[in-house]
């Protein structure tokens, strides 16, 4: 039997791609899969046509916690990229018939670090976005970048958006 697989996945930006390009690759190794696709935003039209289609496993990288909710509440097995987290919810594990993947944000910071450390520098800034909604993530980010600094004895300054509007474009701030 064919599987049927929704993905639901902004592709605005790079990794995104990325990960699509991985979900295809897979699918050609281990199908035949048939797959139906929502890109960008437009998670209601994906989920809506996925159940007309009869999808019989979901890929998702969503951006809000109901959407997270109503895909679990469907019971159709899922793969959930970076899951929006609400410890809160009823949702915040997943069932049996789901998988979270999650980004080890701590590393990613930590990585960062190194790699500036790697070419020799000794003065470090971190840029950070905890003004945007569930910024959690970035402070992890910084966490990581940090803790991998004070290994070296060094430190660095975190510079955060002073707004919102600036929180989405960097270019806006003024010294």
């Amino acid at each position: 039997m064919k599987a049927k697989v929704l993905i639901i996945l902004p592709t605005d930006k790079f990794l995104q791609r990325q990960i699509l390009e991985g979900i295809l690759a897979y699918g050609r190794e281990h199908g035949p899969w048939q797959f139906h696709f929502e890109t960008g935003n437009r998670y209601e039209q994906g989920l809506g046509k996925g159940r007309r289609w009869g999808c019989t496993g979901i890929i998702a990288m969503l951006r809000e916690h109901s959407q997270l909710e109503e895909l679990i509440d469907t019971k159709i097995p899922a793969v959930f990229i970076n899951p929006p987290f609400n410890e809160k919810a009823k949702n915040s594990m997943p069932p049996k018939w789901a998988t979270f993947v999650n980004r080890n944000q701590e590393n990613v910071g930590a990585t960062a670090a190194e790699y500036f450390l790697s070419r020799g520098y000794r003065n470090f800034a971190f840029v950070g976005t905890p003004l945007i909604k569930a910024a959690e993530w970035c402070e992890r980010r910084l966490d990581g970048f940090r803790s991998r600094l004070k290994k070296e004895g060094l430190d660095s300054t975190a510079f955060n958006a002073s707004t919102r509007e600036v929180s989405s474009d960097f270019d806006m701030e003024s010294t």
